[in-house]
């Protein structure tokens, strides 16, 4: 298959580089060259002028599904929790209490999500918990159907979260159901890995670090080892957690970990937003990012839900110049990498007060090759022969996005996944004319909006006065009575 006449942003071996009105060529699910002048023959040809054809983007931290919590709390929340949004929402779960989301249809939202992601310009993800509350060979199947290369295992964590009679928030341990679910997550692994023509592979995920205990760290570091896979979680995603943490052990989440002996290369730390030197934390101490360097662990950066709660990463810049390897991750709706990719430069140079910060080059550089290394492939996030066949044509010619001096830069200003008009994974097309093709995505949105409107009809259960959504997280305007 050939795609010629587009904007091609291939790899040298080094970096990226733009060849105006280039090609690529793939057979199977490999890309056999790419250049300007294509002398071979070919079955099938794409005309791709007036797109840009770029490697696809690999998404380092993703939650499919409706995300009907984050959707609700937007402009509100408990102050006490200190900016966190999603504690607003795990509150009183556990074995003895009602969850907010029990109500959804998991596996209306694991296809909503999985769809979401692929026809936003994401070829690869890691996905954490979409499947929680389902059968976790849901995401194996719909993962399958839908052509998405996908990392994923079981989440599993220690204790739950609560509120007393009080009000008062807290974290109520229990091992032994971590121990359970560690258990099952290994024997999900050990059964899929490599599933779906190897497009479907395994990582170990403990649901975040606060939930994780020291000896439950140190087996998963070993499967983990024996297995030859990844490792990711949640960790300095919020204020209470890093306080909680200096609170108990006198050091900060990061350090922590890294007295364990968890940090190393094999893995991936989700948002790590709260770090020595955050201006929001009073911790003005040096060593946490000097330990993510040392040890060659990554950072998958989500921003947009950080923003909506008046949080960013400080900075996106701060990070890259320690030497550390950054992706970026879609944690929240509408699960488009290219809205989150422009939110990081944006919140980038903002932080930093520096126009020169958070460059658009390197934001793409994140998206792709810092992804492909978080993963340890050198097969993914760049457009070379011998790499995987996993390829993103944008269209360009819209006035949204033209007219433009530079393609990577209009992409990163002005993009978003509307302008995503073909997705290949590994030589398949899977998104075409901006559609998910596996699935109907007027079926996708009814049944997204039945299992939404489920949850928050529900929401006096889980609510401990028994008040309405509409109570807790007030419309912004009222309705109009007659």
């Amino acid at each position: 298959m050939l795609i010629e006449g587009g904007t091609v942003v291939a790899f040298d071996g080094k970096q990226h580089r733009i060849i105006d009105k280039g090609y690529v060529a793939f057979a199977g699910d490999e890309i056999v060259s790419v250049g300007r002048t294509f002398s071979g023959e070919a079955e099938t040809v794409i005309d791709a002028t007036g797109k840009l054809v770029i490697p696809g983007l690999i998404n380092l931290h993703s939650h499919a599904g409706v995300d009907v919590g984050s959707r609700a709390i937007v402009d509100a929340g408990r102050r006490d929790l200190w900016r966190s949004g999603f504690l607003n929402f795990e509150g009183r779960m556990g074995p003895d209490a009602v969850s907010f989301g029990r109500k959804a249809n998991s596996r209306a939202g694991l296809r909503y999500g999985l769809a979401s992601i692929l026809q936003n310009g994401t070829t690869t993800a890691i996905e954490l918990g979409g499947a929680d509350g389902g059968d976790e060979r849901d995401m194996v199947r719909f993962a399958g159907e839908c052509g998405i290369r996908l990392y994923y295992g079981p989440t599993f964590y220690s204790g739950y979260y609560h509120y007393d009679e009080r009000g008062g928030f807290y974290l109520k341990p229990d091992d032994a159901h971590a121990d359970r679910g560690f258990e099952e997550a290994l024997r999900f692994i050990d059964e899929f890995h490599g599933a779906n023509d190897d497009l479907f592979r395994t990582m170990i995920i403990p649901s975040s670090f606060l939930r994780t205990s020291r000896n439950l760290f140190e087996r998963i570091k070993s499967a983990a080892g024996d297995r030859g896979i990844g490792i990711t979680l949640h960790i300095a995603e919020s204020i209470w957690e890093f306080h909680n943490v200096v609170n108990r052990f006198g050091v900060t989440p990061i350090q922590l970990v890294h007295d364990w002996g968890l940090l190393g290369p094999e893995v991936v730390l989700g948002h790590t937003v709260y770090v020595g030197g955050h201006s929001q934390i009073s911790w003005p101490y040096k060593g946490d990012l000097e330990a993510i360097a040392e040890s060659g662990a990554s950072v998958a950066h989500a921003p947009v839900t950080f923003a909506r709660r008046g949080m960013a990463l400080e900075s996106f810049q701060r990070y890259r110049d320690y030497g550390i390897n950054i992706g970026i991750g879609t944690d929240t709706y509408p699960l488009d990498i290219l809205e989150e990719m422009r939110m990081v430069s944006i919140i980038g140079k903002t932080t930093d007060k520096n126009f020169e910060s958070a460059h658009a080059r390197e934001v793409f550089d994140a998206a792709t090759l810092g992804g492909a290394k978080a993963l340890r492939r050198d097969d993914l996030g760049r457009l070379a022969p011998g790499a995987k066949a996993d390829i993103v044509l944008v269209d360009m010619n819209n006035m949204r996005m033209a007219p433009y001096s530079d393609p990577i830069r209009a992409l990163i200003y002005c993009a978003n996944g509307e302008q995503v008009e073909k997705v290949f994974v590994a030589g398949r097309l899977v998104v075409d004319e901006g559609r998910t093709l596996a699935w109907s995505a007027e079926e996708l949105l009814a049944d997204a909006w039945k299992s939404a409107r489920d949850v928050l009809a529900s929401f006096p259960e889980y609510d401990r006065d028994g008040r309405t959504i509409d109570e807790v997280y007030p419309p912004c305007y009222a309705s109009w009575e007659d």
